[in-house]
């Protein structure tokens, strides 16, 4: 909120959310019970399983083969959290609960993309079913960087020999405006999508420019230099925002020794990858 020349309070500006994230093209869940945040496990059938084909006749001896079983993946479930605090006598008790909620709804699916590309939690620990956690395959030839063109053909390529279901592609946001450039992508409704292969593409705020080899802040590309990666899909089941102290809970949200109030607003997350997972590091600069 900003202060208006005669000390009222007015509303701030319109806070709407980001398009074409990480949101736009994964299969988003919302599940209030509490079977799976102590662990996500599911049932993957082979990726790049090849049908057999036999000729149609009868006088022609046929011996077909058969995938045995289907491999079993696993997610961690985490915590995203927004914290707000202010003087108790600065504002009526019961607002601090919807500061909080506010901050969070702003702010908390940057945190997802954060925690989906670089596979940590806010100490370091790993978090699974993640592009930083996943077995990925470095596309990157041995003499460096592709021109993105080049880059997202190889991904494209990777994917097509992988699995046969729509491939999403990932990169930062700035990414996005490279893409445009050179005419890759264009908005199909809520999503995005390469023009060539109708491919989804999530150009993330949360998501950096490190690569597969590269961690955290630190490992930032090059200059002129980013990561794409391409996945099959993703599924996020989240719980509905929970609090903590509870709504109403004055006594559990105040530190009588400072006369403080501290609100926190939270979901728990977790993500699901599908199939193969594979990287390029491609060079940035503009078109043509």
């Amino acid at each position: 909120m900003t202060y208006a020349g005669d000390g009222s309070l007015m509303a701030g500006p319109e806070c709407r959310p980001t398009r074409y994230g990480l949101r736009s093209v994964a299969d988003v869940t919302q599940d209030n019970s509490s079977e799976w945040q102590r662990g996500v496990q599911w049932d993957e059938l082979a990726c790049g399983y090849e049908p057999g084909v036999v000729l149609g006749q009868c006088n022609v001896e046929h011996r077909k083969s058969a995938t045995r079983g289907f491999g079993n993946d696993t997610a961690d479930p985490f915590t995203v959290y927004s914290g707000w605090e202010c003087s108790s006598g600065a504002l009526p008790l019961g607002e601090a609960w919807n500061k909080a909620e506010e901050l969070h709804r702003r702010n908390w699916w940057r945190s997802i993309e954060r925690t989906f590309w670089t596979g940590l939690d806010q100490d370091g620990n790993d978090i699974r079913s993640t592009l930083a956690t996943a077995d990925v395959t470095d596309l990157t030839p041995v003499d460096g960087a592709l021109d993105i063109t080049s880059g997202v053909a190889v991904l494209e390529s990777f994917a097509g020999d992988c699995f046969d279901c729509e491939p999403i592609v990932h990169g930062n946001k700035g990414i996005s405006t490279y893409l445009a450039g050179r005419s890759l992508i264009l908005p199909d409704g809520d999503q995005v999508r390469f023009i060539g292969t109708g491919t989804l593409w999530a150009g993330g705020g949360g998501y950096l420019q490190t690569g597969p080899d590269e961690s955290g802040e630190s490992g930032d590309t090059l200059t002129g230099e980013g990561w794409l990666y391409v996945t099959g899909g993703v599924k996020i089941t989240h719980s509905a925002t929970g609090f903590t102290p509870d709504k109403g809970d004055y006594a559990g949200s105040v530190d009588r020794l400072v006369n403080d109030i501290t609100v926190y607003a939270e979901n728990t997350v977790a993500i699901q990858i599908g199939c193969c997972v594979g990287a390029v590091r491609v060079t940035l600069s503009g078109c043509c």
